[in-house]
């Protein structure tokens, strides 16, 4: 097992890319929290620890850190489309 004693984060888990790249490091061994806003169907993941946030609200990202400890990887598959381009967003667009 590569990650053996590995401690993964996973945003947008509970399906498509997100959920096959929790399924992945748990294979391989490490400790996943896979995070998403879909309650139920982060359930159906087994063998992760499952953490039901919504990633837009600064304030549920801010009480992250002393539920998970220290990360040894983040796969941050969660994404977010603004209008228009990179040069007219703002801090609140990312």
């Amino acid at each position: 097992m590569r990650l053996s004693g590995k401690t993964a984060v996973v945003t947008a888990a509970a399906q498509g890319i997100g959920r096959a790249t929790a399924e992945r490091f748990r294979d391989e061994g490490a400790r996943v929290f896979a995070l998403d806003r879909d309650a139920a169907a982060l359930q159906a993941i087994e063998g992760v620890e499952h953490i039901v946030v919504d990633l837009l609200d600064p304030s549920e990202i801010a009480a992250l850190p002393a539920t998970i400890g220290d990360i040894d990887i983040l796969a941050n598959v969660a994404g977010f489309v603004a209008a228009g381009d990179i040069l007219q967003g703002s801090d609140d667009d990312w």
